[in-house]
């Protein structure tokens, strides 16, 4: 079970303060492209951390950060799908010329056209998105919010993805890439994008947050365990927010 950008009754943000921290620094480094990919096992808070980064900066003027782009949706296994949302989260208003162009290459595509010349047709698409796009990140920063990257298999997915990330022609954005193979992504980028792409480690919570968490979680349903239950729940989570949720 996954909690989206929007929850009623949500616990406040608890612990990961270092982890948030480095975000919130690179979410401020006007004009670089940065990745930070979150790694950790089920259940310890990839997604919530995401949440709070939207929370955090999606009020700013100068930021523009997207909802969430969630790979548990399966429709995000298509490249086609995939790059239309990776748009739509900026608005496709800003892509005008890369529509316009999209739709020249479906008309050859149908006109039956060589492969080499699609081909030559491909780069120039794929230029004309970079180019509208860094003509919306000249007004404000981008961050994009990625998730569940473990729930894609396939290799032409993982691929489209690798090769847009570390292509170093996105400009004045951070992209926050969270899911259980994110070190994946971080050994893929890290030979073209060196210190600009970050590795997090999410580590299950401390028994002091872990207790907090639960606290909070009582506050919000207005109920109250017993101590011992509440003792027993806690070690069963062994850190993980998720299994206190689902309790």
């Amino acid at each position: 079970m996954k909690r989206g950008i929007h929850m009623n009754k949500q616990v406040p943000f608890i612990g990961r303060e270092l982890e948030l921290g480095r975000i919130d620094n690179l979410v401020e480094q006007w004009d670089t492209y940065q990745i930070v990919c979150i790694d950790g096992p089920g259940g310890v808070g990839k997604t919530r951390l995401l949440q709070e980064a939207y929370d955090r900066h999606s009020h700013r003027k100068d930021i523009f950060v997207t909802q969430l782009v969630d790979f548990d949706d399966q429709s995000l296994h298509l490249q086609e799908n995939l790059a239309f949302v990776i748009s739509q989260r900026i608005g496709m208003q800003h892509f005008k010329t890369y529509i316009q162009k999209l739709r020249d290459y479906r008309a050859m595509e149908q006109a039956e056209v060589s492969s080499q010349r699609l081909s030559q047709e491909q780069d120039k698409l794929l230029q004309a998105w970079y180019d509208d796009f860094n003509q919306f990140t000249k007004q404000k920063r981008v961050v994009y919010l990625f998730d569940t990257v473990d729930s894609v298999k396939e290799v032409e997915i993982l691929n489209y993805l690798i090769t847009k990330l570390g292509s170093r022609k996105m400009q004045n954005t951070l992209c926050l890439i969270a899911g259980r193979n994110a070190r994946y992504f971080w050994d893929k980028l890290s030979p073209t994008l060196g210190d600009n792409v970050h590795l997090l480690n999410l580590s299950p919570l401390s028994q002091r947050d872990s207790a907090e968490y639960l606290k909070k979680k009582q506050e919000n349903l207005l109920v109250a365990l017993e101590p011992d239950l509440a003792k027993k729940m806690l070690l069963l989570a062994n850190g993980r927010p998720i299994l206190i949720d689902l309790a």
